[in-house]
């Protein structure tokens, strides 16, 4: 039965977790400040915060000031990671998108 808990746990926080884009940044962040966490999959430190930062983005799912998500850097999310100068991994960076943010 815990096993099962876990589970549905866990495929609750996926389904609410925003992966950024170039495609959806503009759209997901319009008005919100922006708390984002550049990430690699295979990176050790990622995959420890993990669980944590989900936690953290579950908890503010529905807040229309701020966004937490995720950007990875390995597909899609690579041309924002570039654009904000990431060199390690996990990156994290706050604040307004439009100030904090360097255009694509």
């Amino acid at each position: 039965m815990k096993f099962t808990t876990a589970i549905l746990s866990l495929l609750a926080v996926s389904a609410t977790a925003i992966e950024l884009t170039p495609d959806n940044w503009d759209s997901e962040t319009a008005g919100k400040v922006v708390f984002v966490k550049m990430f690699a999959p295979w990176c050790g430190h990622c995959k420890k915060m993990k669980p944590d930062w989900d936690k953290l983005m579950e908890d503010n799912k529905d807040s229309t000031t701020q966004l937490i998500a995720d950007v990875d850097c390995t597909t899609d999310g690579k041309p924002l990671c570039d654009s904000n100068g990431v060199r390690g991994f996990p990156t994290l960076k706050y604040g307004d998108p439009s100030e904090a943010f360097p255009p694509l």
